[in-house]
């Protein structure tokens, strides 16, 4: 009855063993996470940031849009030269 018990001891103390293992891998799963968690929160921010520098250019998008589209021909036509030649312009 001996090896009985001795096994059965045997098999308790593997089984703590791989217990106190898999706690360990665990916890550096665990700070894992709280580390990636900090890295998305800042990435969170990042993008809400970059939301918005998105709206306010495409507000002063349709902002010109809409001032462009409220222009007479000749004010269209002096637009557009005026555009012509700064594009022409040699640029130092």
């Amino acid at each position: 009855m001996p090896k009985v018990a001795e096994t059965a001891n045997d098999k308790i103390n593997a089984l703590n063993a791989q217990n106190d293992s898999l706690s360990q891998i665990n916890d550096s799963l665990r700070l894992e996470v709280e580390k990636l968690d900090s890295i998305s929160v800042v990435l969170a921010g990042a993008i809400k940031a970059s939301d918005t520098t998105i709206v306010y250019i495409k507000k002063i998008k349709y902002e010109k849009i809409n001032r462009i589209a409220n222009f007479s021909n000749n004010e269209l036509f002096e637009f557009f030269a005026n555009r012509d030649i700064k594009a022409d312009a040699p640029t130092n």
